[in-house]
């Protein structure tokens, strides 16, 4: 295995890194930025292999794009710690997060905002200074699958929902020692008798059940309104 070039960057206003379409990075370091990388919204970017440490504010930022496969950001097999704020912070995007590690970072390990599509599998996300993984029903088709979100400072997995129609479905995870719920179900409008029909029908727990260990507030919290 070569050895992870380092790239600091002198510029705490800017990102370590901007990615463009069809920019790959692997076996880097980037730290020290006010992000460690940006990618610009018609992108299709991948970033394998990678340590994304130190940074002011975000680990990766992606800026809004198109849901199709061909602006895809695929994200695998790297280290994103010690940022700022979030480790990945996604605006409207498709996404692929695989196979990573997202501790330590100041905010939430995972956030990413309504109308995305995403795909979120065999991470392990922990000691996160708010929730792990914090995703949107709205607009969004979003699989959490084979996690290990352990020990983060709010919920596991945070699942907001402002009544528009999507689908989150969280399977085969672990939920360990969060210090709130394994997962959160927030809701940004009044509870009104369809509310835990709509819950039930965009929030699913299909193929395959999930582990939940010693989280403070327990498994699945009841609709939180926010």
């Amino acid at each position: 295995n070569k050895k992870h070039v380092i790239i600091e960057s002198s510029n705490k206003e800017d990102s370590v890194i901007l990615m463009r379409h069809k920019d790959r990075i692997n076996k880097v370091t980037l730290m020290g930025g006010k992000y460690g990388v940006k990618v610009k919204g018609d992108a299709k970017v991948f970033i394998t292999d990678v340590i994304i440490k130190n940074n002011n504010k975000d680990g990766i930022i992606a800026e809004e794009g198109d849901v199709r496969n061909e602006r895809k950001v695929s994200i695998s097999k790297s280290e994103i710690m010690n940022n700022g704020r979030t480790g990945i912070f996604s605006h409207k995007r498709r996404l692929s997060i695989m196979d990573n590690n997202i501790h330590d970072n100041k905010s939430d390990g995972i956030d990413i905002e309504q109308n995305s599509n995403a795909w979120i599998e065999g991470n392990d996300v922990k000691d996160n200074g708010a929730s792990g993984i914090k995703v949107r029903i709205d607009g969004s088709s979003i699989e959490v699958k084979k996690n290990n979100i352990r020990d983060n400072n709010r919920e596991g997995v945070e699942v907001e929902f402002d009544g528009k129609a999507g689908r989150v479905n969280v399977a085969k995870s672990e939920f360990i020692e969060n210090r709130r719920f394994g997962i959160a179900k927030i809701q940004d409008f009044k509870i009104n008798h369809e509310s835990g029909k709509l819950w039930d029908k965009y929030l699913t727990f299909n193929n395959g059940n999930s582990k939940f260990v010693n989280n403070f507030g327990g498994k699945i919290s009841e609709i939180i309104v926010r």
